[in-house]
């Protein structure tokens, strides 16, 4: 049995994981834990995602995150209750046009959908993968990152969305906006931010220049 276990318990989203404790128990003659800790400074879903586990304890991270993580293991606990992945969210109304990738929670309706929560996406296709992101270079229009703060995950987004693309994260309105737009312009030249119905929502363009 595989465990995993993400630190700080006072994290509120991945960026502010920096710690991954791994213990595998063997179940022989003798009980047996094998503990490995890895540290999360220089990637966060890169890191995680390398494994799958039979059991995650975490924080209480975004909406999204905790989707993303359900692809990894069956069980997540969060602040010592399950992670139900049915728990539906209205859809924010937002419109794109043109070929257009969802990471995260599923706010967007119509597009194609990097998440765990299978039951609920109302989407023209899953894709069930995390890092890196099954896509050739400059495969979308858009590329929006819902309730997920993760500089990995930018990099990738910024990797498939085509030049001249957009880019956007969308989070609740509990997350400081200015954080959400310093992680999105790790790679996106940033153009808007606007409010709609509790959620901050950071749009960015992938410039001629790009970013490295």
């Amino acid at each position: 049995m595989k465990i995993a276990k993400l630190l700080p318990t006072s994290a509120r989203s991945l960026k502010e994981i920096n710690e991954l404790i791994i213990e595998e128990i063997e179940k022989n003659s003798t009980l047996k834990i094998r503990r490995e800790n890895v540290s999360l400074s220089y990637g966060k879903i890169s890191l995680i995602s390398q494994n799958t586990y039979d059991l995650i304890f975490c924080p209480n991270l975004l909406d999204g995150e905790f989707s993303l993580l359900s692809l990894l293991s069956p069980l997540i606990i969060r602040d010592s209750s399950f992670f139900n992945s049915s728990n539906t969210k209205e859809p924010i109304g937002f419109q794109l046009r043109g070929r257009s990738l969802l990471i995260g929670s599923p706010l967007l309706q119509d597009l194609i959908t990097v998440s765990g929560a299978e039951t609920i996406i109302r989407t023209d296709e899953e894709v069930r993968a995390i890092y890196p992101l099954p896509f050739r270079d400059e495969a979308f229009d858009n590329v929006v990152i819902s309730e997920v703060m993760d500089y990995d995950l930018v990099r990738e987004a910024f990797r498939v969305t085509k030049t001249g693309g957009k880019g956007y994260t969308i989070v609740p309105f509990h997350i400081d906006p200015v954080d959400a737009l310093k992680t999105l312009s790790i790679k996106y030249r940033i153009i808007n931010a606007k409010a709609i119905k509790h959620f901050w929502i950071i749009e960015g363009v992938k410039s001629q220049s790009k970013r490295v």
